[in-house]
């Protein structure tokens, strides 16, 4: 309340603000921007990973639960190949896991990666099944890359993340029929993916490519300028 200008990651905290008193004309969208030159469509790379997990290796992020997705998909689809980047308190759990699930061939585990570009060109879909978010970077790189984000409905994923437009939205974090069942129709129908993944890369060109951010930074210093 004492902030001349309070930024947030989208809608859903913007409006909990305001309904807390917050003056809704100091509260401003920003995100950050994605390089979109960077983090684009590499046509010369091909999609050899169905599915990759970005994160850390927490019970929010829920690694365990991309595992148990993947376990489900396996029964219908006999081959995926998943990818894991990430590290933290749970690395060590996660690599049990997959041992006990008989994942070894299935699964795996790249840790921390620095340079993500390659990942996201490569991936089919990124699975993000979290119990809290408010807009994750991670989605937005990969949508710019032409991958498919499969996200539970929390934070301010849908502010980009629409349904069956830019990416598949399952309600409860700990659905795991419901992802294995959007990853499986992502997985079948290559050309559905690939409309998804088009439609993807365009709304993050046009909402967070660094021009765009740059003109909610300018409004912001606009704003501020007037109070002086």
């Amino acid at each position: 309340k004492m902030c001349d200008v309070v930024t947030t990651k989208g809608t859903r905290v913007s409006k909990w603000l305001d309904e807390q008193g917050i003056p809704s004309e100091k509260i401003f969208i920003l995100n950050g921007s994605i390089d979109t030159k960077v983090f684009t469509i590499n046509e010369n790379l091909v999609r050899d990973i169905d599915i990759l997990f970005v994160g850390n290796f927490s019970k929010l992020k829920g690694p365990d639960r991309v595992l148990q997705i993947i376990k489900k998909l396996i029964l219908d689809l006999n081959r995926v190949n998943a990818v894991f980047l990430g590290t933290c308190t749970m690395f060590s759990e996660i690599k049990k896991q997959i041992t006990d699930l008989n994942l070894e061939d299935f699964v795996t585990l790249e840790g921390y990666q620095a340079i993500t570009t390659p990942y996201f060109q490569r991936s089919r879909i990124l699975i993000m099944p979290s119990t809290s978010e408010g807009l994750p970077t991670a989605m937005l790189e990969a949508m710019a890359c032409g991958c498919v984000p499969i996200v539970s409905n929390v934070g301010n994923i849908i502010d980009e993340a629409n349904h069956g437009k830019h990416a598949m939205v399952i309600e409860k974090w700990n659905d795991i029929d419901g992802f294995a069942e959007a990853a499986k129709k992502l997985l079948l129908n290559e050309n559905y993916r690939k409309q998804i993944a088009i439609n993807g890369r365009k709304t993050v060109v046009d909402n967070y490519s660094p021009k765009k951010q740059s003109l909610i930074v300018s409004e912001i210093l606009n704003y501020l300028s007037r109070r002086i």
